[in-house]
């Protein structure tokens, strides 16, 4: 029996190698055991599955290897081919840094030129601002020099204007006092008529207001100015009141009936607008005051002059100025 052991252990010499020394030392002992066919049998077959094991894993491993040796070919390919493509990066580089040099060349020339073309522009520039301040202060002085005629003329124009208006000034002055020799009452355009005879100055508009007891219408005339009832004579408070008897007198006309008042010529019986507008067919307040609680109206529509209670309710017709 220990020479099948030995002959076992002499076969399996190259597994024996291979395996772990705590195996090895296993059967080894079992060539004294006394069941060593069966000690050698057990450890024989544990170290085979081992061996088996560790061919696996050696093959395992060249199949790594190989693997690993494809991968270093194949990048050493890669390698082979960028440095193929690294040279031909460099010449397409130096082509374009040649191709850039050439371009940077003709732009400066492009630039000379050009800085030279704008010298030039320039100076044309610059020569044509030259003629052209010549040319303008050719021009203003020729305008100050017509400018100045021009004062000239104005001024003698003006004089010959002020002339003109000096003598129209005189004309219309004559013709005011024709129209005061010829008319009755005149309009003076500014919202009053003046009576030629007497001077005095009547408010044209004769409804301006209405009817008011005796001293409220001596304070509503004596508030009148310009502005009020188409005034525009500049005319103050105060300086407006109420006509007096006498000035009624002048004013009546009695021989027209139903209303006693004559036109601007005085040539015939009033109308609306020649030249007063609004003369009420009724009574109108004097200044003139009979007693404490009568005064004088005058009856446009009869031409009577008569006395009321103060407290009657008559109209108003202002008016101002007079001998």
């Amino acid at each position: 029996m220990r020479k099948i052991i030995l002959l076992v252990l002499i076969a399996i010499i190259p597994v024996l190698q291979a395996a772990e020394n705590e195996e090895v030392i296993k059967l080894l002992l079992c060539y004294d055991s006394p069941n060593s066919d069966y000690c050698v049998a057990e450890h024989v077959f544990k170290l085979k599955q081992r061996v088996e094991k560790m061919q696996r894993q050696l093959n395992t491993q060249r199949k790594n290897i190989q693997s690993l040796q494809q991968s270093t070919k194949t990048l050493q390919a890669e390698i082979v081919q960028l440095k193929r493509q690294q040279k031909n990066d460099a010449k397409h580089f130096a082509k374009l840094e040649a191709e850039m040099d050439s371009q940077h060349k003709a732009i400066n020339e492009h630039f000379v030129k050009l800085e030279s073309t704008m010298d030039s522009q320039h100076k044309a520039i610059n020569e044509h601002f030259s003629k052209l301040e010549t040319t303008m202060d050719s021009q203003h002085k020729a305008i100050n020099e017509h400018f100045t005629k021009l004062e000239t003329e104005m001024a003698s124009q003006h004089e010959a204007l002020d002339e003109h208006q000096k003598m129209l000034q005189k004309f219309a002055t004559k013709i005011t006092r024709l129209e005061h020799r010829l008319y009755r009452y005149v309009d003076n355009n500014d919202g009053t008529i003046t009576d030629s005879r007497t001077h005095l100055i009547w408010l044209k508009n004769a409804h301006c207001f209405g009817q008011e007891i005796w001293y409220q219408a001596k304070q509503t005339v004596a508030k009148l100015k310009t502005g009020q009832c188409n005034l525009r004579d500049n005319s103050k408070m105060g300086e407006w009141r109420l006509p007096t008897k006498k000035e009624w007198e002048f004013m009546l006309e009695k021989k027209y009936r139903k209303l006693t008042l004559s036109n601007a010529l005085g040539t015939g019986q009033w109308r609306e607008g020649d030249a007063f507008v609004g003369v009420q067919l009724s009574k109108y307040w004097t200044a003139s005051s009979q007693t404490k609680r009568s005064s004088w109206y005058a009856d446009v529509y009869n031409g009577l002059l008569d006395t009321g209670k103060i407290n009657m309710k008559y109209y108003i017709w202002p008016v101002r100025g007079g001998k």
